[in-house]
């Protein structure tokens, strides 16, 4: 079963979680594998470095100052992710936000469909995929 697991983490080709978490979704998979809502969460001056992936929404869950406001997060969220079991991709730098904030969506808000980019934009870029100027 743990191999069942692992190789459904690794190709994101379904939408049951065996899992209480956010599920990692492999850069080396076309992006659009019927997920449609790529939230990419981090700050202004990172989309200004490295640019965002096509078609990704700009969420910034933190501030400059490292601080963050999960209530409002949460409501603009809900605005882009309309339903509980909607397919999304969070994306941050390296994946270590976005996995929290995946894991937190997942435990305590009951979405069930919610992944994050493996190694997040920077394995992206290291893989030489596309993205857009900012």
């Amino acid at each position: 079963m743990e191999e069942d697991r692992e190789k459904w983490e690794h190709l994101a080709s379904s939408s049951y979680c065996w899992c209480c978490c956010c599920c990692c979704i492999d850069t080396d998979i076309n992006i659009d594998i019927n997920i449609d809502i790529i939230i990419d969460i981090r700050r202004e001056r990172e989309f200004e470095q490295t640019g965002k992936i096509e078609n990704s929404q700009t969420l910034n869950f933190f501030k400059d100052d490292g601080t963050y406001d999960l209530l409002s997060w949460i409501r603009e969220f809900k605005k882009i992710v309309k339903n509980t079991d909607d397919k999304f991709i969070l994306v941050c730098a390296h994946a270590h936000r976005t996995q929290s904030l995946g894991d937190y969506l997942v435990k305590e808000l009951e979405y069930t469909n919610a992944y994050h980019l493996e190694g997040g934009i920077a394995n992206w870029i290291n893989l030489e995929k596309e993205c857009l100027k900012y």
